[in-house]
């Protein structure tokens, strides 16, 4: 199996898998494979499969179903316009104070 050839091709670099975090994610959009037939496993333990999971900020979800993403950076947005605006709107701070607050 290809994943055992990487795990002993990381081994002998000296780097290894945490088998307790990973986990993978099977995308199968036209529905060819069934589920219950894929296991993946690392040294003879099964590996998790999770239906989705975050990367770099962005959740990647196994189906083509996109919503669950978009809630979360619409509401990630808007808790930053919120915080932003506590200090934007403030009448009591300098505007050189602001502008430089709204370059970051």
């Amino acid at each position: 199996m290809r994943l055992e050839e990487w795990r002993a091709a990381l081994k002998m670099k000296g780097l290894r898998i945490c088998r307790a975090k990973t986990v993978y994610l099977h995308c199968d959009f036209v529905g060819v494979i069934n589920d219950e037939e894929l296991q993946i496993t690392i040294e003879g333990q099964v590996v998790l499969q999770v239906m989705k999971f975050k990367y770099l900020g962005l959740f990647v979800p196994s189906d083509e179903d996109i919503d669950s993403d978009l809630a979360h950076r619409l509401q990630v947005g808007w808790c930053r316009w919120r915080a932003a605006t506590g200090i934007l709107c403030d009448g009591r701070l300098p505007a050189k104070l602001k502008e430089d607050f709204a370059g970051l």
